[in-house]
């Protein structure tokens, strides 16, 4: 995850295929790529006033070249069969 101040993200493309949700105490803002049911960006509840963006959501980022940092595979983590 990176963080971003709130209002300075700038989306290029693809905002009409995300879906908001809220969780629990409805604070913080999950947004989810309809489409492909990607995790792309929440506020932070510790920190309201910064996103936390999925850096794989970015066109031309290469995962590999980030060595020192852990890259967790999330269909592993799925609570259902595959």
């Amino acid at each position: 995850m990176l963080s971003c101040p709130l209002g300075s993200l700038k989306m290029q493309h693809g905002e009409n295929t995300l879906a908001l949700y809220h969780w629990n105490t409805h604070i913080t803002r999950h947004y989810f790529c309809e489409m492909r049911g990607i995790f792309t960006r929440h506020n932070r509840v510790s920190d309201p006033w910064f996103h936390g963006i999925h850096i794989g959501c970015f066109d031309g980022v290469d995962l590999a070249a980030f060595q020192d940092v852990l890259v967790a595979n999330s269909v592993s983590l799925a609570l259902v069969n595959q």
